[in-house]
């Protein structure tokens, strides 16, 4: 019991937080960036995420990190379908991934969408969620009127 509680501490405290080369890119641990995004664990996610930011990655890597982070989302919502969270974890979990994709952008970088409404019509639920997913995939909205 008490050699996986090492591994478990070595795992989250030392090699998770210490990209390591390997090839031309860095060696992260995903299922780690999952399972904390997941449990909303900010402060870990956010120290993680500055180790690596250090590490000077690719677009690629950084590319992967958002898409652990999305799994991460996904388990977020499986968890408000099971009531096992709030809808302010929902929130919360939003605000996480926000914080996470403003910590990665300068390594993505961007390209722009214009996402629009027909004339008239009131913007709504549906829009906000789709600029989201546009913007976790590494655009950014537009939504200036022509």
């Amino acid at each position: 019991m008490q050699a996986c509680r090492i591994h478990i501490w070595l795992l989250k405290n030392v090699l998770a937080t210490t990209p390591m080369r390997q090839g031309e890119g860095i060696f992260m641990n995903f299922k780690l960036i999952t399972q904390l995004v997941s449990e909303l664990e900010e402060d870990e996610v956010i120290n993680l995420l500055n180790h690596f930011v250090q590490s000077n990655p690719s677009k690629e890597d950084a590319i992967k990190v958002i898409g652990a982070c999305q799994k991460g989302m996904a388990i977020v919502g499986r968890h408000f379908e099971n009531r096992e969270y709030l809808v302010g974890d929902v929130i919360y979990a939003g605000e996480l991934q926000q914080m996470i994709l403003d910590l990665l952008e300068p390594i993505i970088g961007y390209s722009i969408v214009r996402l629009g409404t027909i004339s008239g019509e009131t913007k709504n639920i549906g829009e906000r969620l789709f600029r989201k997913i546009i913007e976790s995939s590494g655009y950014m909205v537009s939504t200036e009127t022509c």
